[in-house]
């Protein structure tokens, strides 16, 4: 706004056409803020442009009857809402309704999500303190047979990285356990947790009773509990 106003002085001093070639500005550009010009810097500002009325805008009536409605069905959807409106007298397509109910507030607010926050990760301290096992589906370019469908198991010590890969051609709790017993066997005395990636829909009661059981015969005698967690 300070250019333009630096320009109409100009202009009203040395003329509109020596303004132009100055400031690089059509005459009508000129003319145009000199109309609106009063002498304050705020006249030079940039006005809305949006109309104040227009004739395919939605009535009062239909305003009214849109109010009442929806007051009435507040847990309406909005193409049934419109349905019925249509029932009534409305005329008006659902995209129109839609945007009226809009700029109404008719809709609810959405609630922010909450931001998730990642929880800092637990060092381990010593090998065969938690090992994960996990299970992916080879891919078939890595098998020769066509028919074949092989699953690797994978059980990994989040201390050392010391892994464990088995291949079985199902995936299955009844495979799970096998792994987890091998886990549990190959690692130190020292294991105190064991981690089952694939989820609690993949393991079922019967592998964590005997996972824990193996984990409780092998552990120190300073230790006092054994955990076996499953994650998705």
């Amino acid at each position: 706004m300070r250019f333009r106003q630096s320009l109409m002085k100009y202009a009203q001093r040395f003329g509109v056409a020596r303004a132009s070639r100055k400031y690089n500005k059509s005459k009508s550009y000129i003319y145009f803020w000199l109309e609106r010009y009063d002498g304050s810097v705020e006249s030079l500002a940039c006005q809305s442009r949006t109309p104040h009325s227009h004739p395919n805008a939605h009535t009062e009536a239909e305003l009214k009857l849109i109010r009442d409605m929806r007051r009435r069905n507040p847990d309406l959807g909005l193409v049934e809402l419109w349905h019925r409106l249509r029932l009534r007298g409305y005329s008006r397509c659902v995209v129109s309704l839609y945007r009226v109910m809009c700029k109404l507030g008719m809709f609810p607010v959405k609630k922010e999500k909450k931001k998730y926050v990642p929880k800092p990760y637990q060092q381990m301290t010593h090998p065969g303190e938690r090992i994960q096992i996990d299970v992916k589906i080879v891919p078939r370019s890595c098998i020769a047979d066509p028919e074949l469908k092989l699953y690797q198991y994978t059980a990994i010590d989040e201390f050392s990285r010391y892994r464990i890969l088995g291949a079985y051609d199902e995936a299955s709790p009844q495979l799970a356990l096998p792994a987890g017993i091998f886990a549990c066997l190959s690692c130190p005395r020292c294991l105190t947790i064991l981690q089952i990636i694939p989820g609690e829909s993949f393991v079922n009661p019967f592998t964590f009773r005997i996972c824990g059981a193996i984990m409780a015969s092998k552990l120190n005698s300073g230790s006092s509990q054994v955990s076996v967690l499953a994650y998705r």
